[in-house]
């Protein structure tokens, strides 16, 4: 990576490595004191905008202890069956579905899948990351564990949370005012996360299967576009009172 000033100067360079697929993602933080660089061989590197340095290294393992982190698990529970009934039952299975998100204990297993090599732009490395608004927070989403998201503490240079989804992740967005996370996994649900906590919501439409594929908030942080293949519906965000952050 190059890094340029506006008038022209090459200030710094940098390779995390050498010799092997690199870097596959970029976000500057806010504030623009953080550069934080995602490559191929599932790391973060944080940088200063001082001395173009890395202050810290963050790494994706396959195993995570709850003891350093909070991990949030997405558990669902499947609306029951109609017999003889096909078409019913698949729409069952996909939007019939109640969750909420419980806290694991003990060592955590993330789940992985295994990248084709022979095909191009394996689905390895760190995909998106985003810095919140505040850059207090970092979120990142390693492409080889399709139903995880990593959110660190910019400030403490530490991991703070997992999120684990029940299904692969589709859309990831932070609040453009605070630090509050809105995710979909392709199914009628919204998800969000804040420092205060997860949340589950299934989304209120009159049609009987919309499917959340892709988010974008309002810039003012009331509202959220929320997308499938050919619908679209607004959400929008109340505050239950004074000094608490507003729900769906």
């Amino acid at each position: 990576m190059l890094l340029y000033s506006v008038d022209g100067r090459c200030l710094a360079t940098y390779s995390a490595y050498d010799w092997a697929l690199g870097i596959k993602s970029v976000a500057w933080s806010p504030t623009s004191q953080f550069l934080a660089i995602g490559s191929y061989d599932q790391k973060i590197r944080l940088l200063n905008h001082i001395t173009w340095k890395t202050i810290v290294e963050h790494s994706h393992p396959v195993t995570l202890k709850s003891s350093d982190v909070i991990v949030y698990t997405e558990v669902v529970k499947k609306a029951p069956l109609m017999s003889g009934d096909s078409e019913m039952n698949g729409t069952l299975l996909r939007y019939g579905v109640q969750s909420k998100y419980e806290v694991l204990d003990g060592t955590v297993p993330v789940p992985t899948v295994q990248p084709e090599p022979n095909k191009a732009n394996p689905k390895l490395g760190i995909g998106s990351l985003a810095f919140s608004a505040d850059s207090r927070y970092l979120y990142s989403k390693n492409d080889n564990m399709p139903t995880a998201v990593w959110i660190w503490n910019v400030q403490r240079l530490s991991q703070e949370v997992l999120l684990l989804q029940d299904s692969p992740i589709k859309c990831i967005e932070w609040d453009p005012k605070q630090p509050r996370l809105a995710l979909c996994t392709g199914n009628n649900k919204v998800y969000m996360w804040s420092p205060a906590g997860c949340l589950s919501v299934e989304v209120p439409t009159e049609a009987a299967a919309f499917s959340v594929n892709r988010l974008a908030w309002h810039p003012s942080g009331d509202a959220l576009l929320l997308l499938s293949r050919d619908q679209m519906c607004v959400c929008f965000l109340a505050a239950q009172g004074r000094g608490e952050q507003a729900t769906p």
